[in-house]
């Protein structure tokens, strides 16, 4: 698969471009609560076929403003997914440079999100001047050698792979609390579960904005009406749910216009209320 042109959006001094790392099959057995006979339900309701299977893409943004050049997230390795690992060719397409971004601001530190903090000839650092921002509930869980200890093989193959990101950056590290302003116009928005420090990215300026909710829905289709269906990737799948349905209430009450890392290229999506769910609808 290759990636998908880049697509901008300008939110008041900011310009959004959104980059396509390329795309994977999520399917429900990734919900371990997952309810077929209320999702038949749904898509009857909704006059959609039902299917166990929906291409979720892995999206990136680059923010231009008046602070600089940001970069939020870079993608997924070469080996997370045949049909991803796609972010280098993306961002050169899109015109922009290594050495372009001033700040990399990370969502959390997930493979599909750090996957191309280095470079793959020689594991050096691909942004040579960025800082990189992080919150720091997710850089101390990732690095406490405690919580190593306790997590399954898996997960410590995945958090032994995010230090050895982070590391070449040691120097350029900020480390934030949860909600703070990354920078004038940019804050964090964290929604704990899916990781300790997980947060999306809301952009201000001039009367507009736009919230960049991260991982909020890997399964975009199913999660907002179903909130309560969360994904075996989440550290905590029940704070993971609290965190979505506190989140999508949010929107809806602010009117937010949203972006996100797995909802259909370019990511550009809006949020509706739908009884005493929500359902998210894609702009594309």
């Amino acid at each position: 698969m290759t990636s998908t042109a880049p697509v901008t959006k300008q939110v008041g001094d900011f310009r959004i471009t959104a980059l396509q790392d390329g795309a994977m099959m999520g399917n429900i057995g990734l919900m371990p609560d997952f309810d077929e006979a209320k999702a038949q339900a749904y898509c009857d309701r909704m006059g959609v076929e039902f299917t166990r299977k929906r291409m979720t893409s892995v999206n990136c943004f680059v923010i231009e403003g008046p602070g600089g050049t940001v970069l939020v997230d870079t993608g997924s390795p070469p080996d997370f997914n045949k049909d991803a690992g796609k972010f280098p060719e993306a961002f050169a397409a899109a015109g922009f440079k290594p050495e372009d971004i001033d700040t990399l601001v990370l969502t959390h530190l997930h493979v599909d999100h750090w996957g191309n903090m280095l470079r793959r000839e020689d594991g050096e650092p691909f942004f040579p001047r960025a800082e990189v921002v992080v919150t720091k509930s997710d850089y101390d869980f990732n690095h406490d050698d405690a919580i190593f200890a306790g997590l399954n093989e898996a997960r410590q193959t995945a958090v032994t792979r995010a230090r050895a990101c982070c590391a070449p950056y040691t120097g350029r590290m900020r480390l934030v609390a949860d909600d703070a302003e990354i920078m004038p116009g940019l804050t964090y928005v964290t929604m704990p579960g899916h990781t300790p420090g997980h947060s999306g990215v809301l952009i201000e300026s001039g009367g507009e904005v736009l919230f960049i909710f991260a991982d909020l829905a890997h399964a975009w289709f199913w999660q907002a009406p179903f909130p309560d269906w969360s994904v075996l990737y989440d550290l905590d799948q029940k704070q993971a749910a609290a965190s979505r349905r506190k989140a999508l209430a949010r929107i809806v009450e602010n009117g937010w216009p949203c972006a996100g890392m797995h909802t259909p290229f370019p990511g550009w999506c809006r949020v509706e209320p739908d009884g005493d769910a929500w359902r998210i609808i894609p702009e594309i």
